[in-house]
């Protein structure tokens, strides 16, 4: 799937996506060994100390687009002032059956891959 196809899914939020193979790979081994350290992934992110907007690490399989994720509870009314650029961003909070990180508020950032994006929160 690429961005165009993207925007024209009427709730992303609901859409099943999928990684790459060896996307998919990579973070279940990560997850796998949160599991075995006994940590959640929410755990291990509010541990971090990620700045608001950072790039997934474990991104879905979309075609010439970057995927962000946003840490944090935002109201729909803020999310749509912070990207008001419906071309070139969509965002989405994923329905919590297709979430990995349950009990940390994130919402999805997807822009084509050459886009700039700022953020100050």
């Amino acid at each position: 799937m690429n961005f165009e196809e993207l925007k024209k899914i009427a709730n992303p939020g609901e859409y099943p996506f999928t990684r790459t193979p060896e996307v998919k790979a990579k973070y279940e081994k990560h997850l796998e060994n949160l599991r075995k350290a006994g940590i959640t992934p929410a755990e291990h992110i509010k541990s971090q100390n990620y700045p608001p907007l950072t790039h997934n690490e474990y991104p879905y399989d979309l075609d010439g687009c970057q995927h962000m994720v946003l840490w944090g509870y935002y109201s729909d009314k803020y999310l749509n002032s912070l990207f008001p650029d419906s071309d070139n961003i969509v965002w989405f909070k994923n329905n919590p059956n297709n979430q990995s990180v349950k009990g940390l508020p994130h919402v999805q950032v997807i822009t084509p891959r050459d886009y700039k994006i700022s953020f100050t929160n």
